[in-house]
């Protein structure tokens, strides 16, 4: 139950159209005070997802329609019956307690596509496409460079920089960092 509660019982109960009341006369009803964001023309939108105390005015029927913060007043008029209170009607799952509204775009795609029997729509396009990754793409020269005992790891950079490899496959078959080959590399330059 919300504090506001008592407030759309107070608009249900009313019989006029139109009922214009002060801050004041509101916070009497509800026996709390408003909240600072009162002074805001925007709080008082007609927005269900505005606050709370908007919802509780739109479910018993009325919008807000003029508001003069200054003067602290505010108008609410009387709009269409609320679809609650209209006998035998459903009540949509958005308006239900606690359902959040759905996209208007929500199921707009349904019955657009097709998908055949038997087929896997978790199942990779190309089965061998994680291979690519998981494979030495080293010629057997490069390799033997990586795989050499007697060479520091600047000289095999070097080498392979050499062989025409790039610079991010010698890091991955050296398990170094990019920016370590290329400091090393271009340090190379400098020296030479």
């Amino acid at each position: 139950m919300s504090k506001y509660d008592k407030f759309g019982d107070f608009l249900r109960n009313e019989p006029a159209n139109v009922i214009e009341m002060g801050f004041s006369e509101i916070e009497a009803i509800l026996g709390v005070p408003l909240p600072p964001s009162k002074v805001h023309p925007a709080w008082w939108s007609n927005s269900p997802w505005n606050n709370v105390m908007t919802r509780v005015w739109l479910d018993a029927g009325f919008k807000s329609s003029k508001v003069d913060v200054q003067a602290e007043r505010v108008t609410f008029v009387r709009a269409v019956a609320p679809v609650a209170s209209i006998p035998n009607h459903p009540t949509p799952v958005s308006e239900r307690a606690g359902a959040v509204p759905r996209s208007p775009l929500f199921g707009c795609m349904k019955g657009t596509s097709i998908v055949m029997p038997g087929v896997d729509l978790t199942e990779p396009a190309d089965p061998d496409w994680g291979r690519v990754y998981d494979e030495n793409q080293l010629l057997p020269a490069e390799q033997y460079i990586v795989d050499h005992e007697g060479m520091n790891t600047s000289e095999k950079i070097r080498e392979l920089n050499a062989l025409g490899v790039p610079r991010a496959e010698i890091a991955k078959a050296l398990g170094k960092r990019y920016q370590h080959v290329r400091n090393v590399l271009t340090a190379k330059r400098k020296a030479g």
